[in-house]
């Protein structure tokens, strides 16, 4: 949750107000999370989330920018992140 928040402050000073919303969607995720197995989820999806952020703001992409996971999560199911990362295409 700590890279959450710094992540979140680094959207802020940069002005890049989709990849703050997406660490604070991150945040929210982990706070409500109900079991470690939906923590070790979360993460995992958080971390593919930041590396695709990342190639788009290189690429100055800003518009494909995520902006929340919520959509994307079925947080009952052990394969919950599936369909975000089909979305974003990266294999899982």
């Amino acid at each position: 949750m700590t890279t959450a928040n710094e992540f979140s402050g680094l959207g802020e000073m940069l002005e890049l107000p989709a990849f703050t919303q997406i660490c604070q969607s991150i945040k929210q995720l982990l706070v409500s999370a109900k079991s470690e197995q939906s923590i070790i989820h979360i993460t995992h999806l958080s971390l593919q989330v930041w590396r695709r952020s990342q190639s788009l703001i290189l690429a100055q992409n800003m518009t494909e920018l995520p902006s929340v996971m919520h959509q994307y999560l079925d947080t009952e199911s052990s394969d919950f992140c599936h369909n975000y990362l089909e979305e974003i295409n990266i294999p899982h």
